[in-house]
């Protein structure tokens, strides 16, 4: 995410299925090309356990560097697969969602009473992963993977083709969505006084804290839909 809340592409990687050494490999590269020794990186992805076992190895999204934060979407679609409950399921979101600690537990309560087991399952999760009021403001507000899965339909049909059409219709499709995006901003900027905020609104902003540093430093992780034997392309 940007500074206008809109989706910004770092990188992209065709390899050959989603396990352990490609999750490795592509975040070896990301590392390399996009990170670059930054710190206060937060990552937020769903719960694959290759990604995992890679994450936890390398040094960019774990303490003291960073943090690792799981799709509170892909927890509760996991949570309702194993509980097969939809009452619970939206208490699991609640839960997730909520920024009050107070709330959280009130709600978590709430999940005990109806089901234990469902209870133990989430309390199992680290809570730091996973809600919102155990997080610290590392998620800046984005609790799910949603942003980066709107790819999909940038890219939609593109899978299906050769890895050099691929990554050559990726790269059109990708400069097509900056394009768009960028004769936006021109065009707001001829006809309005829009992004023109004064020194004294902007010292405003910075005293009350609301402008969010962590905010330019949080990814996140899309899985690919389909992925394509003995491919690996480097992006970055």
């Amino acid at each position: 995410m940007d500074g206008n809340q809109q989706v910004l592409p770092l990188a992209f990687a065709v390899v050959d299925e989603e396990t352990y050494p490609s999750w490795k490999w592509f975040l070896q590269q990301l590392s390399r090309h996009v990170i670059r020794g930054r710190r206060g990186m937060c990552l937020i992805s769903d719960r694959h356990a290759g990604l995992i076992k890679a994450v936890r190895e390398g040094p960019d999204f774990v303490s003291p560097h960073g943090v690792h934060r799981y799709c509170l979407r892909h927890v509760c679609s996991n949570f309702n697969n194993t509980i097969k409950n939809v009452v619970l399921k939206d208490l699991c979101w609640q839960a997730g969602s909520e920024y009050q600690l107070r709330k959280f537990n009130r709600i978590m309560d709430e999940i005990k009473k109806q089901d234990v087991k469902a209870f133990a399952y989430l309390d199992a999760i680290n809570k730091e992963k996973w809600t919102a009021s155990h997080d610290g403001g590392w998620r800046c507000g984005i609790l799910t993977t949603n942003m980066s899965e709107c790819i999909n339909g940038v890219l939609k049909g593109a899978r299906r083709l050769p890895v050099s059409a691929l990554v050559e219709i990726t790269l059109e499709r990708t400069v097509h969505y900056f394009h768009v995006r960028a004769m936006k901003v021109k065009k707001c900027y001829k006809t309005t006084n829009c992004g023109r905020i004064s020194h004294a609104r902007c010292s405003y902003l910075g005293n009350k804290k609301l402008l969010s540093t962590r905010s330019r430093n949080t990814v996140t992780l899309n899985s690919p839909r389909r992925s394509l034997p003995g491919a690996k392309v480097d992006m970055g």
